[in-house]
């Protein structure tokens, strides 16, 4: 019968791994470390050093980055082009939205490619990043759908010549004009 010899296990004192370094054992079973990415120590279980990535505060990070989609949408920024995208579906399907009346109200509705909630890297592909911060969203025609054919990047002069016109209620402009001039009145 042979007899297997088991190695003596290196001290972890002062061992680097590729987050941290153990800068104190104890003999209750743990060990204090020094994480490289957070620069601060934290104490763990001795058996759980191996497995250990950092001392849990790259852990938000990973789990962002595998949920991560598109890259347009982080913790506490969200890019022109995200914001515009979710603006436009709001502005269509959203009634409690101010405006509304003004797009979904009216028929206006967001194309197929676009209408789903992870949709946004298509959105993105067709209308590519926002060339010039003075643009935004606009329709080529003011009276159809948000679609790839129909969507564009425009400046404020070139939404204004091509909005649509608003009708002029001709009762209301002359009952809000004075029928006397504010000479005549203050002279009576």
């Amino acid at each position: 019968m042979r007899r297997t010899h088991r190695r003596k296990p290196r001290p972890l004192l002062g061992r680097i791994f590729p987050w941290f370094r153990v800068t104190a054992t104890f003999s209750d079973k743990t060990c204090r470390i020094f994480c490289f990415a957070c620069r601060k120590e934290k104490a763990f279980p001795k058996k759980s050093i191996y497995r250990l990535k950092s001392c849990g505060c790259l852990r938000n990070d990973l789990i962002s980055l595998n949920k991560t989609v598109h890259g347009h949408k982080r913790k506490n920024h969200r890019t022109v082009e995200y914001t515009a995208y979710m603006n436009l579906r709001s502005r269509c399907n959203n009634p409690n939205n101010p405006e509304y009346h003004r797009y979904g109200g009216r028929g206006v509705k967001v194309c197929k490619r676009w209408a789903g909630t992870h949709d946004f890297p298509k959105f993105l592909a067709d209308l590519n990043l926002k060339p010039s911060p003075d643009l935004s969203i606009d329709r080529i025609r003011s009276t159809g759908d948000y679609t790839p054919r129909n969507t564009r990047w425009a400046d404020a002069r070139t939404q204004r010549l091509n909005q649509r016109r608003m009708k002029r209620n001709r009762s209301l402009a002359t009952s809000e004009r004075p029928s006397k001039s504010p000479k005549t009145a203050v002279q009576e």
